[in-house]
């Protein structure tokens, strides 16, 4: 008698045999509280059934609200499966593909969206350091006030940061906040990225927030930044590169270790 797997096997040949112009196919499997994404017919999980595409790749099992807030809206889903399947096709493997869809998911949720200045006072306060020496009344003016504001008294040129950012004008704090899917920000950063490619980010930043440049900005700073420093197999050591003023990785962890073990099935 043939086993599940094999039952499963035969099933996501079928679904990939009816795709038409040899495009990828995708199956969602779920079951006891786990959901994953398979590529078929790479099924390596028994005891599921099959439903529904790999935009729905998520593993809750294991991981409660607390220690993985991120619930990803439906765009969220569908840049994901395009940022999976541009980083895979990059040849990211293993810990540095797993820690980077989790960077990418604490960073931005896959939405392809500018960095928001809309924070509570305390918060506010945790995330950025330049805030340190401002009142409660000062910051609460600055989350309630123009976003422009906001972000030159976060990332100005006359700030530490905003200095270590490469910012060295007036406005450029403002004009290079965090954008895209690992929230690129500062103008060294929008420089050497624009210096890559085919994309002008530092005359045309929302250019980020376009779904092609986003998932290619994102795999530039993986490669460059954190690849280059031998950070990428260990989230933490990926995170400080990304932010080196973060002080809580609980988040990234999870997401990382979810990410991990959804990869090891689609091995």
């Amino acid at each position: 008698m043939p086993t599940r797997l094999t039952l499963l096997t035969a099933v996501a040949k079928q679904l990939q045999s009816r795709r038409s112009g040899g495009s990828r196919a995708f199956s969602f499997l779920r079951g006891k509280g786990v959901e994953l994404a398979v590529e078929a017919p790479s099924i390596v999980l028994t005891g599921m059934k099959i439903a529904a595409p790999f935009s729905g790749l998520a593993v809750t099992q294991g991981w409660s609200r607390s220690n993985y807030p991120v619930i990803l809206t439906k765009e969220g889903r569908e840049v994901r499966t395009a940022t999976y399947l541009a980083a895979r096709d990059a040849g990211l493997k293993g810990n540095s593909l797993s820690n980077f869809l989790a960077t990418v998911e604490a960073e931005s949720g896959f939405q392809l969206v500018s960095e928001s200045h809309k924070y509570q006072v305390r918060r506010a306060r945790e995330t950025f350091s330049t805030l340190a020496s401002y009142s409660d009344a000062e910051i609460l003016q600055l989350v309630k006030g123009v976003s422009d504001n906001f972000f030159e008294a976060v990332y100005g040129a006359h700030t530490a940061v905003g200095k270590r950012l490469g910012n060295v004008r007036a406005g450029d704090g403002s004009s290079f906040r965090g954008r895209g899917l690992i929230q690129l920000t500062g103008r060294d950063n929008y420089q050497s990225y624009s210096n890559s490619g085919m994309f002008d980010v530092v005359h045309e930043p929302e250019l980020l927030n376009e779904q092609r440049v986003a998932i290619d900005a994102a795999l530039w700073f993986w490669r460059t930044k954190v690849v280059r420093m031998g950070a990428e197999g260990d989230i933490r050591s990926a995170s400080r590169v990304v932010n080196p003023y973060m002080k809580d990785y609980g988040t990234r962890i999870a997401a990382a270790d979810k990410y991990r073990k959804v990869l090891e099935l689609m091995a």
